[in-house]
């Protein structure tokens, strides 16, 4: 699929869609927090110094740690495509869109390691007209070629107005009560 950059709406940084408000910046540097680790200040998956490129790409680090190893020195697979959602969810963001991952796709190539830097990046790959993303992301080691995985993901545009409100309507109206968590 080509990109079809004309449709890119560019921010100088990575700044939220209109109607959400900004997260704090994590080391430092820009970067967006999920509810989840907007209370702890800082990305508990590791991400940090997030920069969107003209392209469209978002750049950044990834550090995860002993709380995310599968095993023997080795992430597990789940955190990195903790990750890689997180990171792709930030390339509409960065053009003043609201997207939800549809699905993803994540193929590893080596054994990720926990406790080492590692370069993230994702960029669009398409944009249809009806509110569909197709990113790409890969995890490297810095400074080599080696990719360590490699991410394809689906996203769709949400109105931010009615995206979360239609949700707790939805769940209120199967289980019966509504939700506290924060909207």
């Amino acid at each position: 699929m080509t990109s079809d950059r004309g449709d890119w709406r560019r921010s100088e940084s990575v700044m939220p869609p209109a109607g959400l408000s900004a997260f704090p910046g994590v080391g430092g540097h820009s970067a967006i927090l999920c509810a989840g680790c907007r209370q702890a200040g800082r990305c508990r998956l590791g991400i940090e110094a997030l920069e969107a490129g003209d392209d469209g790409s978002v750049v950044g680090r990834l550090r995860l740690g002993v709380e995310h190893e599968g095993a023997g020195g080795v992430a597990h697979g789940g955190s990195v495509m903790a990750a890689f959602d997180e990171l792709c969810g930030v390339v509409p963001w960065s053009a003043a869109v609201l997207a939800v991952t549809a699905d993803m796709q994540v193929s590893f190539r080596r054994p990720v390691p926990i406790e080492h830097e590692l370069d993230l990046r994702a960029w669009p790959e398409h944009r249809d007209g009806r509110g569909g993303w197709t990113i790409g992301a890969e995890l490297r080691l810095p400074g080599q070629n080696t990719v360590l995985a490699v991410a394809r993901a689906r996203f769709v545009e949400r109105d931010p107005e009615f995206h979360y409100a239609r949700f707790h309507q939805w769940l209120s109206a199967r289980t019966g009560r509504i939700s506290d968590a924060n909207t």
